[in-house]
């Protein structure tokens, strides 16, 4: 799909009064709806953890039957591809709602479709996604996603300080790489942040990077093994 074309969805978003739409995009520039800020929070977080994935929303139709041999349509929420693997089946929702016997029947019927198809098949809640403090943290660091944002020489630095794999707090990592470094305290930040976001350092999701618009004292970074 060429960058910046609609996508082929084969239901079309709509608001109801009680939902959102948001456009954005995938690694490759396809563009992907979603009807709410859960779904917008699983795209972001598989645009972290699975790069170069490739997404489409509202991919496909199925029918099935319910108890009562009613007939009925489902389209799940997105077909989660990522580079060199089959192509998964992805559906977000509220957790409360999966006891709701319409939604329950329509996620056996779906399982049992994509279990025969060969197909992956993910459900995702607000239980599994993650807490309003990590998806504070992962905004901030998906704002600082392009290569751009990561100077060489800081990268150099911080990767230096925090060879030992001890935490760190964000405060001090600043200050120290940038005197080390000469690169200013701005575009240090900017270049934790980038690689928080390439997943090459980790930081507590349970704690706030930024309060206020400044470095919280008690957020801490450290090297990913392996990163």
């Amino acid at each position: 799909m060429p960058p910046g074309k609609l996508p082929n969805n084969k239901r079309v978003p709509r608001s109801t009064g009680r939902n959102i739409r948001i456009m954005t995009t995938d690694d490759h520039g396809n563009s992907v709806w979603c009807e709410s800020n859960l779904e917008f929070m699983h795209i972001v977080r598989t645009r972290q953890r699975l790069p170069g994935a490739e997404i489409v929303s509202q991919p496909e139709r199925i029918e099935f039957q319910d108890e009562d041999e009613k007939r009925h349509t489902y389209v799940p929420d997105f077909k989660i591809t990522p580079p060199g693997e089959q192509s998964q089946i992805h559906e977000v929702g509220l957790e409360m709602r999966r006891s709701d016997p319409r939604i329950s029947q329509r996620e056996q019927a779906a399982r049992k479709h994509y279990h025969a198809a060969d197909t992956e098949y993910i459900v995702s809640t607000d239980r599994s996604l993650p807490n309003p403090t990590e998806w504070a943290n992962i905004q901030v660091q998906y704002s600082f996603r392009a290569p751009s944002s990561a100077e060489p020489a800081a990268v150099e630095t911080v990767i230096e300080l925090l060879t030992d794999q001890s935490p760190q707090a964000l405060s001090d990592l600043v200050n120290a790489a940038s005197s080390i470094s000469g690169v200013p305290s701005g575009r240090v930040v900017s270049t934790i942040c980038h690689l928080l976001w390439k997943r090459k350092l980790a930081t507590s999701p349970d704690t706030l990077m930024f309060v206020h618009g400044q470095i919280s004292r008690k957020s801490k970074v450290w090297i990913v093994s392996g990163g």
